[in-house]
């Protein structure tokens, strides 16, 4: 993996200490649980993912965790086109 790549990742993977407000953390767990059940049910393992990608098995399972919240377009955008999926970003009205 070239420099500026690895730059990428290791930027990713940063966790941030501080607590996240209620609507981010709810979107840090979707994230987390829709790329588990792609991945489950294209019947890749972390590792093979990891390889599809470039990275470590480990970064795959952080991405994966429900309070990482380091996720990038860039890396999402990776990880579906390795999950053979299309990344699909919407605003959607606020429920009043």
């Amino acid at each position: 993996m070239n420099l500026a790549l690895q730059t990428i990742f290791r930027s990713a993977q940063r966790l941030f200490t501080s607590p996240l407000p209620d609507n981010e953390t709810l979107l840090c767990s979707d994230i987390a649980n829709q790329l588990r059940s792609v991945r489950t049910n294209a019947g890749l393992s972390h590792l093979q993912l990891a390889k599809r990608i470039g990275t470590t098995a480990s970064t795959v399972s952080r991405f994966e965790d429900t309070e990482f919240n380091g996720h990038s377009l860039f890396i999402l955008d990776r990880l579906a086109d390795a999950l053979d999926c299309r990344l699909q970003v919407r605003f959607v009205p606020k429920n009043r």
